[in-house]
């Protein structure tokens, strides 16, 4: 599959969808580094690991996003958070 969709994107397209791999990876990472030390002294207590793991997940959201602004157009922006809500809605009726 990745082979059929490299062959359909265009040279800009493929180095766009690189460049926000890695700043996905870049924030993901910073965040995992930040809460890495609250999770290790919340060991034990397990709805303090959800909630740095929830309040992670929202951080890497948050800040993956405040980054993609300066990559994306308008339109790849609005297409994006489509995207995402689409998603959502998505796994959030597959929980049901």
């Amino acid at each position: 599959l990745r082979i059929k969709v490299s062959n359909i994107l265009t040279t800009d397209q493929r180095a766009l969808i690189e460049r926000i791999n890695a700043v996905h990876q870049e924030v993901s990472k910073s965040v995992s580094e930040e809460f890495q030390p609250k999770l290790v002294a919340s060991k034990g207590d397990d709805q303090a690991q959800e909630r740095f793991r929830k309040e992670m997940r929202e951080r890497v959201s948050a800040d993956f996003r405040s980054k993609l602004d300066g990559l994306l157009s308008p339109n790849q922006k609005a297409a994006f958070e489509q995207a995402a809500a689409d998603e959502l809605a998505a796994s959030k009726n597959a929980k049901k």
